[in-house]
């Protein structure tokens, strides 16, 4: 009897290493992967092999057409390479596939001829197991396996599953957020730093021209002004991307100095109240980007036009929100009557970008002031 138990004991702790080994592997092998295809494909051909499945195809939901494609597969459908064979469309909430798709939860089918579901792809087969790729309640794909033996998958292949299911969701979710990062990234060259050296390049050509010592001087200032305002925006670039720069505390030296620097010169009373318990809050590189340009561009139009004496900005923390105050006791303005610039144009779009709420109160004679709310 001990014996017995000792040799049971012993299947399951080495069942539990390889489990281990194999998600593991996963884990690791999965960070080299550097798009979501290949993600899938690293799925299907290294690591459902570790589990001595016969087929595994990975779908991909294609969210605009309500569709699951496959993307990858192992086994029969996959003769060489990253080819498939025959691949195939499943409409959400058709077939196994599409009803996991659509109800994200995972299923194990043991005799697929009594589930009138079935659909058979390449060849029919006689067990199932289909298990959804989800991240915070929204489809990205789906894992789904068939077998020739009858109730072949158990719940251990089920959670192994569902664990692989879980590191790919987030190495996916990494992969847009790092995308989307570069799409902005060169979004912002173009915009900024493209703009500024054509500005500069027309401004040469014309000081080139210029006969006269007083003109072509103004022409070499522009080119000066020009010159700084691209180094000023890729100052930005880089520290909106350098890790070490990632908590509150930072951001808000960085804003403090800005601000002083227009201020001081124009006799502007600057107050800057930061508060207090700033330790192990940190924004993504996106966020702190963007709340630091919209900053940027909202001190540098008070500083412009508001003709006012004082700018108090202040911050705040509540349940998991940042919220960014900054004020001044200037002009105002009458917002029915003025048009949105460039300026408030592109602070609206980058406070859409990270999700935040951008309100801007003005009245003749009254000030403005902007309210920035972001979750963290």
């Amino acid at each position: 009897m001990a014996l017995t138990s000792s040799l049971v004991w012993l299947r399951s702790y080495k069942r539990k290493i390889n489990e281990e080994k194999i998600l593991n592997y996963f884990a690791t092998s999965l960070y080299n992967q550097n798009t979501v295809e290949d993600v899938f494909w690293d799925i299907s051909k290294n690591c459902i092999s570790r589990l001595n499945f016969e087929d595994c195809v990975v779908y991909s939901y294609d969210e605009a057409r309500k569709m699951l494609v496959q993307k990858s597969a192992f086994g029969h459908k996959n003769p060489s390479g990253h080819s498939i064979l025959q691949a195939i469309e499943i409409p959400l909430g058709r077939g196994i596939v599409g009803s996991v798709g659509q109800n994200m939860k995972a299923e194990i089918i043991p005799f697929t001829g009594k589930d009138p579901r079935y659909i058979v792809d390449d060849v029919a087969r006689q067990s199932e197991i289909c298990v959804p790729i989800v991240l915070e309640g929204k489809l990205l794909g789906v894992i789904d396996s068939e077998h020739s033996k009858k109730r072949f998958y158990t719940k251990r292949h089920l959670s192994i599953l569902q664990k692989i299911a879980d590191i790919c969701s987030k190495k996916i979710t990494r992969y847009f957020i790092e995308e989307s990062l570069r799409k902005n990234i060169a979004s912002d060259l173009h915009d900024d730093i493209g703009s500024s050296l054509s500005s500069i390049d027309i401004n040469s050509r014309i000081a080139l021209i210029k006969d006269d010592p007083g003109k072509m001087k103004e022409q070499l200032e522009k080119i000066r002004l020009q010159a700084r305002k691209t180094m000023d925006s890729m100052s930005d670039i880089v520290w909106s991307l350098n890790p070490r720069y990632d908590n509150f505390e930072n951001i808000l030296i960085r804003m403090k100095q800005f601000s002083s620097e227009l201020c001081e010169p124009q006799q502007i009373n600057l107050i800057f109240q930061i508060p207090e318990n700033l330790e192990g809050i940190k924004l993504a590189a996106d966020k702190r980007k963007n709340i630091f340009l919209i900053f940027k561009e909202t001190i540098n139009n008070t500083v412009k036009y508001s003709k006012g004496n004082t700018l108090r900005v202040e911050f705040s923390f509540f349940n998991q929100y940042f919220k960014m105050t900054i004020s001044d006791n200037g002009k105002g303005f009458d917002q029915q009557e003025v048009r949105m610039g460039n300026g408030l144009k592109n602070m609206a779009d980058r406070a859409k970008h990270i999700n935040a709420n951008l309100k801007i109160s003005s009245l003749p004679g009254n000030g403005t002031t902007l309210e920035l709310s972001c979750p963290v």
